[in-house]
């Protein structure tokens, strides 16, 4: 479970990724609300999955 205090630092954990994902999704939005639901918002294992996200060769279909 995150806190409240884990907020902010998700965010900001978060920011980076945006652009990077930007390119490789064509929602991206949708994708980091789905990583932060799968993470419950934990700001390592947040950051890891959206590196696996973009490490991946494989594309995330539309729908899923």
């Amino acid at each position: 479970m995150t806190s409240k205090q884990d907020k902010p630092e998700v965010a900001k954990i978060l920011e980076p990724f945006k652009p990077a994902l930007a390119e490789h999704l064509i929602n991206p939005d949708v994708i980091l609300d789905e990583v932060l639901a799968w993470t419950g918002s934990q700001p390592f294992l947040t950051q890891k999955l959206c590196q696996v996200i973009l490490d991946s060769k494989s594309p995330i279909p539309v729908g899923e």
